[in-house]
């Protein structure tokens, strides 16, 4: 089983991802600046983490800010997070993810990410198999 672990800053919600311009959307610049810095950070943490192909499960763990007041809902967390991990080719697509696990916690970094390779049993396994070879 593949696993890689990395801390980064804490992703901007989804809230704050896009916003409308005209008929479109277009990215914001806080995310745009996000993406610069999780980026960098997980190139400087990659060396010798191996890239997790296939179906994955993510656990994020986020940091909390004092004094605590959670004012972004934990799941708005996840969509940048993932978007990013694609990006930077730890994943293959985020659309591959058999579980997602997101919790608040004492990290010392904005976030903390595990991604694994996904475990199945059997029979989960030969359905994901199946479904795998008619794509």
């Amino acid at each position: 089983m593949t696993t890689a672990i990395y801390r980064i800053a804490r992703p901007p919600s989804v809230n704050n991802l896009y916003f409308n311009i005209g008929r479109g959307r277009q990215m914001s610049a806080y995310y745009k600046r996000w993406l610069d810095v999780a980026s960098m950070e997980i190139m400087m943490q990659r060396i010798g983490q191996e890239r997790v192909a296939g179906p994955y499960e993510l656990h994020a763990i986020f940091g909390r800010t004092f004094p605590f007041r959670p004012r972004i809902d934990l799941g708005n967390l996840e969509k940048g997070l993932s978007d990013l991990l694609v990006k930077m080719n730890v994943i293959d697509d985020d659309k591959l993810a058999e579980k997602i696990t997101l919790e608040w916690g004492d990290v010392q970094c904005g976030c903390e990410v595990t991604v694994s390779s996904a475990t199945f049993s059997p029979q989960r396994k030969k359905s994901v198999d199946n479904i795998a070879s008619k794509a």
